[in-house]
């Protein structure tokens, strides 16, 4: 009688153990993990860039770096122009772009949070041609909130180059695209360059519009061809 009692304890002793195991198991905190970005740029441009923390260890010469979802904290950097060193660090925080200006020469950094939207990768091509295109319509496509707001919206969202200012290069780009029937722009291109750098950017920020009030014809949804100057101008 009493191997048998003794038996049936030590099954429901290890039936314990087993819930305390499967238990503790579900109590594990999950680690959240703290993102933001990091935009930095030089003066001057083309320098040899190191950040240890991100295994970034200066194998290249460049003018800037966009550094998107890192985890937040502080990064040493050192800056190489020729045999000249300048050091410092930069706090990134979540769920925040912190802007890193760094004048080399006169060893001077500033470091600023700017509104970052990121650098969409190309989509796919929508194709245009599924319906009638039209130029002029009886209710034309509409930005949100009008014209005024188009072009503060423009104003507000356009990154001059960095190379484009060191350089001096100002010019009006002419960007074309259609008002999809969703109120999408789609097809976006350029139909008068200006520059290489000031163009990508004119199309970066038209891709990155909010969407538009669709045009009619006829009470029906279109699709209607659309022109925008975009003017780069140092002054």
């Amino acid at each position: 009688m009493n191997k048998i009692i003794l038996i049936v304890f030590l099954i429901f002793s290890g039936f314990q153990l087993c819930a305390q195991s499967e238990n503790s198991g579900e109590a594990e905190e999950v680690v959240e993990i703290n993102l933001g970005n990091l935009i930095i740029q030089t003066i001057p441009s083309e320098l040899i860039i190191e950040i240890p923390k991100l295994g970034i260890d200066g194998n290249k010469i460049q003018d800037s770096i966009i550094l998107e979802e890192i985890n937040t904290g502080v990064y040493d950097i050192t800056f190489i122009l020729k045999k000249k060193k300048f050091k410092c660090s930069v706090e990134v925080l979540n769920h925040k772009t912190t802007h890193l200006m760094v004048d080399v020469k006169e060893k001077k950094s500033e470091s600023k949070e700017i509104q970052y939207i990121p650098h969409l990768p190309d989509p796919i091509p929508v194709p245009v041609n599924t319906g009638e295109v039209y130029v002029i319509v009886d209710d034309m496509p509409e930005f949100p909130g009008g014209n005024l707001e188009l072009q503060r919206y423009i104003a507000m969202s356009v990154r001059y180059p960095i190379e484009a200012q060191q350089k001096g290069i100002t010019g009006r780009v002419f960007v074309t695209f259609v008002i999809n029937k969703d109120g999408r722009a789609v097809g976006v291109r350029i139909i008068r360059s200006a520059d290489p750098l000031l163009d990508a950017e004119a199309i970066r920020v038209v891709r990155c519009m909010p969407e538009w009030k669709p045009g009619r014809q006829e009470g029906e949804l279109v699709n209607v061809s659309y022109t925008i100057p975009i003017t780069f101008d140092l002054q």
